[in-house]
């Protein structure tokens, strides 16, 4: 059984689904994601519909808001 700290998991004020996302990754899809969001080879689209398909809730607008904030160094992976 978890904790309820494990259950609760990240305050949604800090919680990001492109950042989850990263986080459940292995090292080589890690790579994978970080090359693709400071690719200009890939769409926001592409990189949401990518991940999704392999199971994570991530949409265009998060993956365009991420890559903003990348831009600017307010994230980083």
């Amino acid at each position: 059984m978890s904790s309820l700290k494990d259950a609760l998991g990240v305050p949604r004020a800090n919680y990001n689904p492109v950042r989850a996302a990263y986080d459940g990754m292995n090292d080589e899809d890690k790579a994978v994601l970080k090359g693709a969001l400071w690719s200009t080879d890939y769409t926001h689209a592409q990189i949401a519909e990518a991940l999704r398909k392999v199971g994570y809730d991530v949409d265009r607008k998060q993956v365009q808001a991420f890559r903003e904030k990348m831009l600017l160094g307010k994230v980083e992976l």
